[in-house]
């Protein structure tokens, strides 16, 4: 079935784990979504998503459900920084955009690359600008434990 998502709602998580999946499920738990199934999707705002809290967005889902996202991710097993974060921007009238940015130590982003980002794509498209924000999630990893950030903006389907 296809569908434009009607709203989007956003998560950051942090989870760190000897086995690599196990620490990415465990940023999943943090970030309060490891009930459902990601696909990851391109990078387009839909142009009439509103944005929810992630309370409303997760009860508009159900656990195991199939759900489109715009994740960013990045993982370490070492003493280095690791960021995950997406920015958005979007005009007042069409769609907008969401830009991933991550990665560890050196490679890393800073708060702000993924939000600039954005800003920079619609503003050579189009010249306003209704909506624009950024997740970002940064921290230390440790020695022979995975540490991985989760920044996410989850789309919600419009409710039958």
């Amino acid at each position: 079935m296809m569908y434009v998502p009607d709203r989007v709602f956003t998560v950051e998580g942090v989870g760190r784990h000897r086995d690599r999946l196990a620490s990415f499920e465990l940023a999943l738990r943090d970030a309060g979504v490891e009930p459902f199934n990601f696909v990851g999707v391109s990078s387009i705002y839909p142009p009439d998503a509103e944005r929810v809290s992630m309370e409303e967005g997760r009860d508009a889902l159900e656990a195991g459900q199939v759900v489109h996202a715009v994740l960013s991710e990045a993982s370490t097993p070492q003493n280095q920084r690791v960021a995950a974060s997406v920015g958005a921007a979007r005009p007042p009238e069409g769609h907008g955009y969401f830009v991933e940015k991550n990665g560890v130590a050196d490679a890393a982003p800073e708060e702000g690359d993924a939000g600039a980002l954005a800003r920079e794509l619609v503003d050579e498209l189009r010249e306003e600008l209704e909506e624009e924000f950024e997740l970002y999630v940064s921290t230390e990893g440790e020695r022979d434990v995975w540490t991985t950030a989760v920044a996410a903006v989850v789309f919600v389907p419009p409710a039958d």
